[in-house]
């Protein structure tokens, strides 16, 4: 909930949030960002077109453009150093792992549970990984 606020609807397929109500564009940004989300305002979107490119290729420029895969690409090449070398400290390397892989998604639950009071899958995985 946010004050000022009177009806939000979101659009997950065009990635649009139409909002009713008077609140300052500062505290809906801080409000936006902190669930791992960005905001712009409707005349920052018309700009020129990027070109990218399609396919598999695309997807890909996608995931790697994204820092939440990159941690998950670190936290599995730990992982697979560990298991391939058998190393003594492998647990170790498997923790870091983990917790590198388990940021953004523990970051997300809390935040969740902080902003919206609900518990979130993102939580729950979180307090498992934990155990």
């Amino acid at each position: 909930r946010l004050d000022g606020v009177d009806f939000v609807r979101v659009d997950f397929a065009s990635g649009k949030m139409h909002l009713e109500g008077e609140v300052d564009f500062n505290t809906l940004k801080n409000r936006v960002e902190s669930l791992g989300k960005t905001i712009t305002t409707e005349t920052d979107t018309h700009h020129l077109p990027v070109k990218t490119r399609g396919g598999i290729l695309g997807f890909w420029d996608y995931l790697a453009g994204r820092f939440e895969t990159r941690l998950a690409l670190l936290g599995a090449a730990l992982t697979l150093v560990t298991l391939i070398f058998n190393l003594p400290y492998a647990s170790l390397l498997y923790t870091v792992a983990m917790l590198i892989a388990l940021y953004p998604i523990a970051k997300s639950g809390i935040n969740t549970l902080r902003i919206n009071r609900e518990f979130s899958i993102n939580l729950l995985m979180s307090i498992a990984a934990i155990g």
